[in-house]
């Protein structure tokens, strides 16, 4: 099927890079496991390419570079119980209200 096998061809493209940065969250525990943050990182790429816009002006591999780091490190994060970002600004702002 012509789908699958554009999904396959994307996800093999940019496998080098999933494969990068899942290796960098591994190192900070020894408890993550690589395989897992890169089920993660291919799940990101497959978001971030079909949410990519040429318009914005960005690139599509920095666009897709930024989606694997934030998703792959946001993962490792909350694997680790450590809040992110997003989780302590939007709680924040639940308890302002």
């Amino acid at each position: 099927m012509m789908v699958d096998d554009s999904i396959a061809q994307i996800l093999d493209q940019y496998h080098p890079l999933v494969r990068h940065i899942a290796r960098r969250a591994c190192c900070s525990s020894a408890t993550l496991d690589i395989n897992d943050l890169c089920q993660v990182g291919d799940m990101a790429v497959l978001r971030a390419v079909k949410s990519y816009d040429p318009a914005s002006g960005c690139n599509i591999k920095s666009f897709v570079a930024s989606a694997v780091r934030n998703a792959i490190f946001n993962e490792a994060a909350r694997f680790l119980g450590v809040l992110t970002v997003e989780f302590r600004t939007t709680n924040q702002a639940s308890y302002a209200a």
